[in-house]
């Protein structure tokens, strides 16, 4: 992020010169190395210094950059970079197939325990609603848009306009278009969690690679599951029953459900 804050200083001519400690703390990517080096600063008449590895000062010697060694130490970051990140996965895989939750946000209805952040407690705010919910999906028969528009007249924000009050640095893309109110799919993604039912769910997603940070969707064969790591939102029995009730009618009407 400061990279970038960066890049669009220099773009406005807010600036022409970077200075940095060493080439790994402005480039982990050999080919972003390259591209900045070789292309961008100079296109930009902008001043590039390193101040050690090999020392650069394209002020004094605009060749420098083209020195046998510094595509060498571009090489040895990236290759670093790479080893970490690959130590740093098997580090989080263990704690997945431990139970232990790393996520960033708990889901909502719960919360990250005080004494453990690896350990999920029941939010006191939000699972009471969730256990609501429950009951008008199960008991009342109520549809998924029935409850949306409950909790919205209720005033109850939805999962991402909650974490937004909470004050939690929670970054999305989509997070400025929320409008905080609860749709059926919102209602459905959030009953049909199976940490409802007190197991751990997680790896349902993964980066491209160190370098490309897009998501993918990982094979559900592939996700970490383990069983009974946290207290349930629901029974087992209420759990099997939403589940079967939601995906046999995801397209509940009004004429066949109440709202």
């Amino acid at each position: 992020e400061g990279f970038r804050r960066m890049l669009k200083a220099l773009e406005k001519g807010e600036g022409n010169c970077v200075v940095v400690k060493n080439l790994s703390r402005a480039f982990r990517n050999y080919a972003d190395q390259g591209y900045y080096l070789e292309e961008y600063f100079p296109s930009r008449n902008i001043r590039f210094i390193s101040t050690m590895d090999s020392f650069i000062d394209t002020y004094k010697d605009k060749e420098a950059v083209y020195n046998l060694d510094i595509p060498m130490y571009g090489v040895l970051n990236d290759r670093f970079a790479a080893s970490t990140s690959r130590a740093v996965r098997r580090t989080f895989d263990d704690k997945r197939a431990m139970g232990k939750f790393i996520g960033a946000f708990p889901p909502w209805g719960f919360l990250k325990d005080p004494a453990d952040k690896n350990h999920l407690i029941l939010d006191p705010d939000t699972a009471p609603v969730k256990v609501q919910m429950k009951d008008w999906l199960l008991y009342e028969g109520i549809s998924l848009n029935g409850v949306a528009r409950r909790l919205n007249a209720m005033g109850i924000p939805n999962p991402a306009e909650y974490k937004r009050r909470k004050g939690w640095k929670y970054a999305n893309p989509h997070v400025q278009d929320n409008n905080g109110l609860w749709s059926g799919k919102s209602v459905k993604e959030v009953m049909l969690n199976l940490m409802n039912a007190g197991h751990m769910v997680q790896g349902k997603q993964r980066v491209v690679s160190y370098k490309i940070h897009d998501k993918i969707s990982v094979p559900k064969e592939e996700w970490y599951i383990v069983e009974n790591t946290h207290e349930p939102t629901f029974s087992q029995e209420e759990f099997q029953a939403l589940c079967i009730l939601l995906k046999r009618n995801t397209r509940m009407t009004n004429s066949s459900a109440r709202v």
